[in-house]
């Protein structure tokens, strides 16, 4: 299957979205003990993955949702060091879906209907 790409703007940030091959690279780093990953978001290169052999629908979808979520956390400089001893972390999760969870959405379906391709 053909590589295909797109552009994504969050929070001013421009993130090139790839769906790619299972055995890219980008998917199967040696720093990460899980290989064969559907999607990574790298934050170096403001770059998300998706692996282009389709899934159904539906689980398609998640994943797509899942490294988008990734991507906007990582914009609106939500990092895990950041918010590790927090006891107001919880609230904070909630305030950020509040204000973005349907740009989220929107981003999902966007990325969803540009690169999934029925075999």
């Amino acid at each position: 299957m053909e590589s295909q790409e797109l552009t994504i703007k969050i929070n001013d940030l421009y993130w090139t979205v790839k769906a790619v091959s299972a055995d890219a690279p980008e998917l199967n780093p040696k720093d990460k003990e899980e290989l064969g990953a559907w999607g990574l978001c790298d934050m170096e290169t403001l770059t998300i993955y998706l692996q282009n052999e389709r899934l159904n629908p539906q689980l398609y979808k998640r994943y797509i949702w899942h490294e988008i979520t990734h991507a906007f956390c990582l914009s609106y400089g939500i990092r895990p060091e950041v918010w590790a001893n927090d006891s107001d972390a919880e609230e904070k999760l909630c305030y950020f879906m509040q204000s973005f969870g349907q740009s989220i959405y929107e981003t999902v379906n966007y990325v969803y209907n540009c690169l999934y391709v029925e075999n």
